[in-house]
């Protein structure tokens, strides 16, 4: 029991700092992708800060509060209508993130490979958010309402998330969930392989400094989404082996998945905190900008930003 609500207290507390760290990007992505519309892989950061909070949200004041109160949280029952949809929440925030992360990829792939700007552009993406977040919506919903089985759960008891089976009935969700992880999966795996090829055969190519300043930036856009990746791919293959792997549920090796879904969604925050300078430079609090090393201009001195699409 010590050891089970110890595990919670590290959960919420992790889970804590996270949403701290989103909220605290929040405002300065906003500011890049819709004022300034410094670059449209702010407006899909911006949305995808949206679906960690949604996934963040869920897992510390549903699923740890309910490891650490030993009950369910809120809902009160394992299955209850506030559980599913409490899920259906969850599930919003996993798909969109599901469909952000290809296209990101394809994002690099375009403005890095072919120098293509025109297909991103503010109007084009937001309009992609909004068939993306329509879709992640649908799919959430035909997961918690509208498929025969099986619904997206928590189990406290035992400190794992997971989907009610039924004996004799196909598993539809699940499998909606494998064809989302694998196609998102491959698109990425496929892009980002592309851009670094082009990315090696362009560098001998690249004469001045205005070239390379623009193709590093570029790079460390790439970078930065290619971090999430990892975590997000990380993650899903975890939650599908594990249901194979130990079917009993023992709630120790469960309870990584929660524990990788809280750091999937803390990395993108902390790499834009942590090596993105537009969003560090971006912050109001003076104190918060000196810290993170983000010196304002003085005197005659300007910066001069690169500008992507």
């Amino acid at each position: 029991m010590f050891v089970k609500k110890l595990v919670g207290v590290v959960l919420f507390s992790s889970s804590i700092f996270s949403i701290f760290s989103s909220v605290s990007i929040f405002i300065s992505v906003f500011k890049l992708a819709f004022i300034s519309r410094k670059s449209s892989i702010y407006v899909i950061a911006f949305f995808n800060i949206i679906s960690d909070l949604l996934q963040l949200f869920y897992l510390c004041f549903y699923f740890s509060l309910s490891i650490i109160i030993d009950q369910y949280a809120i809902a009160g029952d394992k299955v209850g209508r506030l559980s599913v949809f409490f899920g259906f929440i969850f599930l919003s925030g996993w798909f969109m993130e599901n469909l952000l992360q290809p296209t990101m990829a394809i994002n690099r792939f375009l403005v890095i490979t072919f120098n293509n700007h025109n297909i991103f552009t503010f109007n084009k993406t937001m309009l992609m958010m909004t068939v993306l977040i329509s879709a992640a919506l649908f799919s959430a919903a035909c997961a918690q309402y509208l498929f025969p089985c099986c619904v997206f759960v928590i189990d406290y008891t035992v400190m794992a998330l997971e989907l009610v089976t039924i004996n004799g009935v196909h598993s539809y969700t699940n499998s909606m969930f494998l064809v989302y992880d694998s196609i998102c999966t491959s698109i990425s795996i496929f892009c980002y392989i592309g851009v670094f090829i082009s990315i090696r055969n362009s560098n001998k190519k690249v004469s001045t400094q205005i070239q390379k300043q623009r193709r590093k930036q570029e790079i460390r856009y790439l970078l930065q989404f290619m971090f999430t990746s990892v975590f997000y791919i990380t993650t899903w293959v975890i939650f599908e082996i594990l249901q194979y792997i130990i079917p009993d549920k023992k709630f120790q090796p469960h309870a990584i998945i929660p524990a990788m879904i809280i750091l999937n969604c803390s990395s993108n925050s902390v790499i834009f905190l942590s090596i993105n300078k537009e969003v560090k430079c971006s912050f109001q609090c003076s104190w918060f900008i000196d810290k993170l090393g983000c010196k304002k201009a003085t005197g005659n001195s300007q910066v001069t930003p690169v500008n992507l699409i």
